[in-house]
């Protein structure tokens, strides 16, 4: 019965926002209880559907905005675990301390839709077999030339780490086909 759900859910929760927010936190990421799960862009559509998610299957959340009034509904409203604002943290170097603050035995899931800086700081703190899900580019979309990362290759080989960018329509269409 249907008729008990909000209309609004079928645009947002059970539509593109959930679907992407499902996809990237259970299909590519395969979120597991005891992972460390982190999410820039939380306090948006997808990432606070995202947030829910990890934190529902065990994971110790995450997420970052911008603001102490997004963080602290990061923690009070949604459930995370915790909340980094990023404007407190602009360049790399700072986000990477504040990072390892809040993670000291490092990431195991990362559910990027920023990229830039934070996923430079990010990256290096990847643990062994982690996994990285790319949604997003937000701090690039209006640059003429994107930012180059200053990770490499061989830190992704040599920790296993497992990096896939998606888009929900393309794993709804290839699932169907």
């Amino acid at each position: 019965d249907d008729t008990k759900v909000p209309r609004n859910y079928y645009l947002s929760l059970f539509g593109l926002t959930g679907g992407t927010a499902y996809q990237g936190v259970v299909a590519c990421l395969q979120v597991k209880k005891g992972d460390y799960f982190f999410i820039n862009a939380a306090a948006g559509a997808v990432g606070t559907v995202a947030g829910r998610i990890a934190k529902l299957r065990g994971a110790y959340v995450v997420g970052c905005a911008g603001g102490e009034k997004k963080c602290k509904s990061l923690i009070e409203d949604f459930g995370f675990d915790d909340a980094i604002d990023y404007k407190k943290y602009s360049n790399e170097e700072a986000f990477a301390k504040v990072l390892k603050e809040k993670f000291p035995k490092g990431i195991d899931k990362y559910f990027d839709n920023v990229g830039g800086y934070q996923t430079d700081a990010v990256l290096p703190q990847l643990r062994r077999l982690s996994r990285v899900a790319v949604c997003g580019q937000i701090s690039q979309y209006n640059k003429k030339r994107p930012e180059r990362h200053k990770w490499t290759l061989g830190t992704i080989i040599y920790r296993n780490i497992k990096i896939e960018g998606f888009l929900y329509l393309h794993l709804v269409t290839d699932r169907e086909a």
